[in-house]
């Protein structure tokens, strides 16, 4: 559904492998075709309820999967983050401009023409946030998940019925549902956040040490957060998945077709997403260190004979060069020392 893990928190995490880009891979249901995987090599992914998306690398969008609405028709041109909705999808230029294109049904796709610094797209409604830190909220508003308090935030998120937001302090504002028997805005946590993604009716967060909380609902063990350092978290209808500082995919809730009892495939993940009863990720296809030069999962004396003797300039891009500065010498010697021993990643 909506996956708020926005454009630059998966740059980051896919520069932090020394990788921007890597192939797809998807799982769980594909009764749409939601999980026919596009070739290429791809920056960011996005799931809605049937569909997914995705940046390839020179900025262009790419859709599969359900597309009785429109939602995999997208524009042309580049772009930098994309998001998935029920039926509708949005994306946001380098320039912060945004395009819209799906369901229109209950305005979902009316945005209304300025720039935005990132965005999130509910069931009915899409958001975004401004530059100056004050949110714009567009589409169904029956349980009042357009009614955006003042800013200033930092980041938002959009479920089917509510939205949040995190301001600057780590603080975290919640808007829609919220009867009795809808917990989707109680029993918010108090701790400082630093991240935020939205389910159909839960909600997660992670905090600056990478810890997991959730709120909301918790009718498929949604809320059973793992333990670990995370450095990104995402969630579809009844699951979330939550990326390791390594690169380790962990998915938790439902237990059918696209949670968590079905396995990904194995490796290491720049990028992750989740849908409706699916999920997508992007693989890290790099070495797990780039200091394993022979690739046999340690650093010792082989990787420094091959730095030593390819010693001088290097004029292509080549593995011995493994701080990227065009000439093969003692900074890099200096790294093979410094990495001595088992390459974990």
């Amino acid at each position: 559904m909506t996956t708020t893990s926005f454009a630059m928190s998966l740059l980051a995490s896919a520069l932090a492998f020394g990788q921007d880009a890597g192939p797809i891979v998807c799982w769980g249901a594909n009764n749409y075709g939601q999980t026919v995987v596009p070739k290429g090599l791809f920056t960011a992914v996005a799931a809605g309820e049937h569909h997914s998306l995705a940046i390839k690398v020179d900025g262009s969008v790419v859709c599969w999967g359900k597309n009785d609405s429109g939602q995999c028709n997208p524009p042309s041109g580049g772009f930098v983050e994309v998001v998935g909705g029920g039926s509708h999808s949005l994306a946001r230029r380098s320039d912060g401009s945004v395009q819209c294109w799906g369901s229109n049904t209950l305005g979902q796709c009316d945005d209304p023409g300025v720039t935005f610094v990132q965005i999130a797209a509910g069931r009915w409604h899409s958001l975004g946030l401004r530059g100056n830190g004050v949110v714009r909220c567009w589409g169904g508003n029956t349980y009042g998940q357009c009614n955006a308090p003042a800013g200033p935030f930092v980041q938002v998120a959009a479920g089917s019925f509510h939205s949040l937001g995190l301001r600057p302090d780590g603080s975290v504002e919640c808007w829609g549902i919220s009867s009795p028997d809808g917990l989707q805005c109680v029993n918010i946590p108090e701790e400082p956040l630093v991240e935020l993604t939205c389910g159909t009716n839960h909600s997660v967060g992670r905090a600056l040490n990478g810890d997991l909380v959730g709120w909301g609902w918790d009718s498929h063990h949604q809320l059973d957060t793992p333990q670990g350092a995370f450095s990104t978290v995402t969630s579809g209808w009844y699951h979330s998945i939550g990326l390791l500082s390594n690169g380790e995919l962990i998915q938790w809730g439902w237990s059918g077709p696209g949670g968590s009892l079905e396995n990904p495939p194995a490796g290491r993940y720049l990028a992750a997403a989740a849908g409706h009863f699916h999920s997508l990720g992007i693989l890290n296809t790099s070495p797990p260190c780039p200091e394993d030069l022979n690739h046999d999962s340690a650093v010792n004396f082989l990787d420094l004979i091959i730095v030593i003797s390819g010693w001088g300039p290097c004029g292509t891009p080549c593995d011995a060069d493994i701080n990227q500065d065009g000439t093969i010498g003692f900074q890099d010697t200096a790294q093979i020392l410094s990495a001595w021993g088992v390459c974990t990643g």
